[in-house]
């Protein structure tokens, strides 16, 4: 449900486009040296997912809509507490969302671009979360936002909190200092050449990625100005290069803080134990 999602819970590029990487003190971390290795990310056109080397530190994406659909149980117990009852989506009976992945350059799927143009995308569990928010009565909003109780144990072990986490950090720091690396902004300028030649302009106020264009953004125009975004990402290499240059990052982010990310893991997999514990005692599963 979009009213009750916890900014806690936005995807590392969300929350890298709401705010640079910083230290406890403020001030930007020192970028490592890295060696840029070709097809270090995996790219999957089929799930629109990328599979980066910080990713086998936190919970998959199963492991996720497993915690979330607790979360969800726990929030209802909780509002019905307060005397309201609401019906959240169960996260289970659908593929894990892709919306935000990988949106940060833009539209790299022609699947997706034929879906949105250059629209922001969406899939059969964020249109769920759309319709749910339609159903939920107007005066159990207050109740909502104040749940979960703050003496629910349960819920408080299902949270995490990314302001304290190593991995979160590395995700947001590698993807910050990638998007300032000299091979990204060579693979950048490659593709904007690309799609220049087929007429294309941008409004680097607005996005540096993507094309500026007079139609709506999920025209006919929009759909045809995403096609070729994807083309240009794909015969420029520059897509498969951008998270080739995040996976460089990460890798030495790994090697400086192995022992913390390994910590995390293990904390990880406990709360997709619980999440299991709670969706079971709800006679789910």
């Amino acid at each position: 449900m979009g009213l009750r999602r916890s900014v806690l819970l936005l995807p590392p590029l969300l929350a890298l486009a709401l705010g640079g990487c910083t230290t406890e003190s403020g001030a930007e971390p020192t970028r490592p040296v890295v060696d840029v290795v070709s097809g270090a990310a995996v790219l999957e056109a089929t799930t629109e997912t990328v599979l980066l080397p910080l990713d086998g530190y936190g919970p998959d994406a199963g492991g996720r809509q497993l915690i979330q659909r607790a979360a969800d149980l726990l929030i209802e117990d909780c509002v019905a507490r307060k005397g309201f009852e609401i019906d959240l989506v169960d996260v289970l009976d659908y593929p894990p969302s892709t919306q935000y992945d990988l949106n940060f350059f833009g539209v790299w799927t022609r699947e997706r671009a034929l879906r949105t143009g250059l629209g922001i995308p969406y899939d059969a569990l964020s249109e769920a979360h759309l319709a749910e928010d339609a159903t939920v009565p107007s005066d159990a909003y207050e109740a909502i936002l104040a749940c979960p109780d703050g003496d629910d144990e349960d819920a408080a072990s299902l949270e995490e909190s990314p302001s304290d986490s190593v991995l979160e950090r590395g995700r947001t720091d590698s993807w910050g200092w990638a998007s300032t690396d000299p091979v990204w902004e060579e693979a950048l300028t490659a593709y904007r050449s690309c799609m220049e030649a087929l007429g294309y302009t941008f409004d680097d106020s607005h996005t540096p990625y993507s094309p500026a264009i007079a139609d709506a953004v999920d025209s006919e125009a929009g759909i045809r100005a995403a096609l070729d975004q994807v083309d240009c990402l794909s015969t420029t290499g520059a897509s498969q290069t951008f998270v080739d240059v995040v996976a460089a990052y990460q890798v030495v982010f790994i090697v400086e803080n192995e022992a913390a990310l390994v910590a995390e893991k293990k904390e990880s997999e406990e709360r997709v134990g619980l999440a299991r514990r709670v969706i079971g005692e709800h006679g789910e599963g």
